[in-house]
């Protein structure tokens, strides 16, 4: 039984990818894909949970706490570099991120695991009259991942495993409309507000690789596909002065109107994931590993968004992302003190795949260096990790 809990400020991979499956995993950097050691082997590399006895079960809850600033000049939604500068901090909120692993040693060759977990998710807000609101003053993500595998130990040295996952989705993004885009005041603010919602469920399969090339050095590989996540939500619009046929504004030659609620759907595809693994046992006491993630990134072209029915003259909103793809580089190391504590420490250096020119203010992203610090405890057939 494995019971672990992590808080982390740094909260999220780069774009809107989570790794933090566990916290023993958290604090070596994800560096777990080859030398494995607890059922959370799950999210990265299933084939490694053949080199785990009997039945496993791991409960895992991970606290992110996302933080970040934001200078701006000028008065939206023009932005200039003659006016006043302002700095505005991200408001604070934790996010749960829970888990839950179970591995089942079926026969002397054959393993089942069964994980729930989350790999994506975003959560920026801030202030309503921050100087960014017409483009984004809300906006969070969350997914949950139903996972189960079967690995076959071909060998003593060589595992194989493949699995299957179905991925429920939910976004919610909220910005403002300036009212310089109308021609008469909507309200005391003379701003309209805007909130899409939608949710769906995707699809997708994975693979994975473990050998155990000597007593020392093992080898790790995982792979996990692309889902595709059509999402069926609505927009509203609120903070307009309405009547039965919605709020009306000039645009070209035509009034059109804004209805307050529309119903909308999206469509955004998730990345797929390669993790590649080394690790290495210098000494009885010491394990060490090195490796890395690619996201494949290049798949969030665009974000789009269908209406039912035309808001002023458009039927759709498409904002271009053209995300590439990146590599999160890893290395943890754990040290068994005893026969019951364990010290991990971890860096890792995280690409940011959002180019400089489709950047925007959900979610500012930059490179990253992060360092993993943890402990774990283990006695009998409990531990339990920090």
């Amino acid at each position: 039984m494995l019971f672990s809990i992590a808080l982390t400020a740094s909260a999220y991979a780069a774009g809107f990818a989570l790794y933090e499956p566990s916290a023993r995993a958290n604090a070596l950097g994800g560096a777990t894909i080859a030398q494995g050691g607890d059922p959370s082997v799950l999210f990265s590399n299933p084939a490694a949970m053949a080199r785990l006895p009997g039945l496993q079960v791991g409960f895992s809850s991970i606290m992110l706490q996302p933080k970040s600033y934001i200078i701006t000049s000028g008065t939206p939604p023009l932005f200039s570099e003659e006016e006043p500068v302002s700095k505005t901090s991200m408001d604070d909120h934790i996010f749960v991120v829970p888990s839950t692993y179970i591995t089942y040693q079926a026969t002397d060759k054959l393993w089942l695991g069964l994980g729930t977990f989350s790999r994506f998710g975003l959560g920026t807000e801030f202030s309503q009259a921050w100087p960014g609101r017409c483009s984004s003053y809300y906006s969070k993500a969350t997914s949950f991942e139903v996972n189960p595998n079967i690995a076959y130990r071909f060998t003593d040295k060589l595992s194989l495993s493949a699995g299957v996952s179905a991925m429920y989705f939910d976004i919610r993004m909220q910005k403002k409309i300036p009212g310089a885009l109308l021609p008469w005041p909507v309200n005391d603010n003379n701003e309209i507000d805007q909130q899409f919602k939608g949710n769906s469920t995707g699809y997708g399969w994975n693979l994975g690789l473990h050998y155990q090339a000597t007593d020392r050095i093992a080898i790790g590989l995982g792979y996990r596909s692309r889902v595709l996540q059509q999402v069926n939500g609505g927009v509203h619009f609120s903070g307009m002065t309405s009547n039965n046929w919605g709020t009306r504004f000039l645009t070209g030659d035509q009034i059109s109107h804004i209805p307050s609620d529309v119903y909308a759907k999206g469509e955004v595809t998730l990345p797929d994931e390669l993790f590649l693994g080394v690790s290495f046992k210098p000494a009885k006491r010491l394990t060490w590993e090195i490796g890395g993630v690619r996201y494949g990134w290049s798949s969030y072209e665009r974000l789009r968004i269908d209406l039912a029915r035309p808001v002023g003259t458009k039927r759709a909103v498409v904002i271009d992302k053209n995300w590439v793809d990146t590599w999160r580089f890893q290395t943890g190391v754990e040290y068994n003190v005893n026969d019951y504590i364990d010290l991990r420490f971890s860096y890792v250096y995280d690409k940011n795949p959002v180019p400089d020119e489709t950047i925007d203010f959900v979610l500012p992203d930059s490179d990253r260096n992060i360092f993993g610090i943890g402990v774990g405890f283990h006695g009998g057939r409990w531990s339990m990790d920090l």
